[in-house]
């Protein structure tokens, strides 16, 4: 038996298989999902009691689908004496009051199921998915894919590295020796995930550092295999502090107020910020579970939809790029620049390819594409298929490739298809692109 620390299974259910380049193993959709967790307290309240509720959540299935989402990790809701907020079921066959009841639920269940029957008209049969959330050590989550070399286990056991083992001194070096570790750990065959946040861990924003925000969605997203994003990481969310008489984290509270924040995961849970509306439009209520960020009237997804060059518009490429043949099934290779700059690259064989210079580190770079130890046949210029906020780049600008700048905790990732003629860079006005 394996011992785990904590041990939580989902089912998702989806659709379809996603067809393959000649020669190549199709794929299900869930190979390479993007999946989103949501913590039902946080997402959306509908009922205007400052909780957030499975109604609420059904009402955004809309913008799941608008940020390229596959699949949701729905936190627990099931009916619970609230000792760790829902992980404590007590009735799994209930709904907890607060977030609703069944005929709700099964609102809830109808939603999604609607949703998911327009995903299977347009691209076939279904799939179920098991998934599961264990903290123990790697090689002891590997296990979870099944037993005596048969992946007849969880399809998706969370991996959990980046969170185990990043933070905000980390660079690109200490990013690869994670990944490529993970990646010769599992089993042949099986799937990787790629998990950079949840509900137990400080935003990625504020763990790694918020001008990082863009390339560590970009990581996730050009690596090889699933991806799950912890709600409001495409907004490039950060902690919020919540005083100590506002904080119920339960394993806070246990403590006193000089050492709470220490413990206490409210900092990660705090409202969805929707609007510039009261509440960050999360809720109507004077008084909401926790308190909403301060800077939400600057920063939430209504202000991000309307800025060409935001972390939302930026992650919405990024998902958009991974439903392509070229993040689907592309070779996936990589090397270190230096300590601080990761450079990824997807390639399908004299048709596409995706190369991502990830500054994960602390001082500006410059990177030759052409020097580099995996022998890599590098374009003398290719495209921007998008940038970080910050990174002074545009859509459809044109690199050389011998000089590619990259600011500290910026990324980039560059495009190049075959017979695309890519002209000479002429300025940095992104109107010369359009």
């Amino acid at each position: 038996m394996i011992p785990f620390k904590k041990l939580t299974i989902l089912l998702s259910i989806a659709c379809s298989v996603l067809a393959a380049p000649e020669g190549a193993r199709e794929k299900d959709w869930w190979e390479i999902g993007n999946f989103y967790q949501v913590y039902p307290r946080s997402f959306m309240d509908s009922d205007g009691d400052g909780v957030g509720d499975l109604k609420g959540i059904s009402e955004k299935v809309g913008y799941l689908k608008e940020i390229g989402m596959d699949g949701v990790w729905l936190s627990p809701i099931f009916d619970s004496p609230m000792a760790d907020f829902g992980y404590d079921i007590s009735n799994f066959t209930k709904v907890f009051p607060q977030f609703g009841d069944l005929p709700e639920t099964f609102e809830m269940v109808t939603e999604w199921r609607a949703t998911l029957e327009e995903f299977k008209q347009k691209n076939g049969g279904p799939t179920r998915v098991l998934m599961v959330e264990a903290y123990a050590p790697l090689t002891k989550v590997i296990q979870i894919y099944g037993q005596n070399g048969q992946l007849n286990g969880a399809q998706i056991p969370f991996n959990f590295e980046f969170l185990n083992n990043l933070g905000a001194v980390s660079n690109a070096r200490d990013f690869k020796d994670v990944i490529d570790y993970y990646l010769s750990t599992i089993p042949e065959g099986a799937t990787p995930n790629w998990v950079q946040g949840n509900h137990d861990q400080h935003r990625s924003a504020s763990r790694l550092g918020p001008q990082k925000a863009d390339a560590v969605n970009m990581l996730l997203q050009v690596l090889p295999g699933a991806a799950v994003t912890y709600y409001g990481e495409e907004l490039a969310m950060e902690d919020v502090f919540v005083p100590w008489s506002r904080t119920v984290d339960p394993q806070a509270c246990t403590t006193d107020p000089n050492i709470f924040h220490a413990k206490s995961r409210d900092p990660a849970r705090t409202p969805m910020i929707w609007t510039t509306q009261k509440n960050a439009g999360f809720s109507n209520s004077n008084y909401t579970w926790l308190p909403t960020g301060p800077d939400y009237r600057k920063n939430n997804v209504e202000v991000q939809r309307s800025q060409r060059g935001s972390h939302l518009n930026i992650f919405k490429k990024l998902t958009q790029l991974r439903k392509q043949d070229i993040l689907m099934y592309g070779t996936y290779d990589s090397y270190l620049a230096n300590d601080d700059v990761l450079v990824i690259k997807r390639e399908i064989e004299n048709n596409r390819t995706l190369i991502a210079v990830l500054n994960l580190g602390f001082t500006e770079q410059v990177v030759n594409l052409n020097l580099n130890d995996r022998d890599w046949k590098v374009p003398e210029r290719m495209e921007v298929a998008t940038a970080s906020v910050n990174a002074g780049m545009f859509e459809r600008q044109p690199v050389v490739t011998s000089e590619v700048y990259v600011a500290a905790g910026v990324g980039v990732v560059l495009d190049y298809q075959v017979g695309r003629q890519i002209p000479e860079p002429r300025g940095d006005d992104p109107g010369l692109y359009d």
